[in-house]
């Protein structure tokens, strides 16, 4: 019930953050402020708590930004550019349907593919 409370108030709250945010920001330094900070964060913790090394192949590295790319770019700078057109409770309802759509489409590749 904690975690289900701590992910309702975080997520959630984030979607409110950044509708406030792109209201007096443009949505791309408000992304890049965001998530430059969450990845020296993370990188910091990742590799000071628990010693984990940078990608060390080209390779690895191509998965990062391809990964990165999409996940970071594309779904959530299209989420944060959209958020100045649509209200916030709207975002996080379209953004909460991801894994649904994930999932139907992955079930139909599969249908297709036999």
């Amino acid at each position: 019930m904690l975690a289900l409370c701590t992910i309702y108030l975080v997520w959630g709250s984030s979607f409110l953050f950044t509708k406030l945010a792109v209201n007096n920001l443009p949505p791309a330094l408000f992304s890049a402020i965001r998530f430059l900070t969450a990845g020296s964060v993370l990188t910091l913790v990742a590799r000071v708590g628990y010693g984990s090394p940078f990608p060390a192949r080209l390779i690895e590295w191509r998965h990062v930004i391809i990964a990165g790319f999409f996940m970071v770019f594309v779904s959530n700078g299209l989420n944060t550019w959209a958020m100045r057109y649509i209200p916030s409770n709207q975002s996080a309802l379209l953004n909460g349907t991801s894994a649904f759509w994930i999932a139907g489409l992955a079930s139909s590749g599969a249908a297709a593919i036999r």
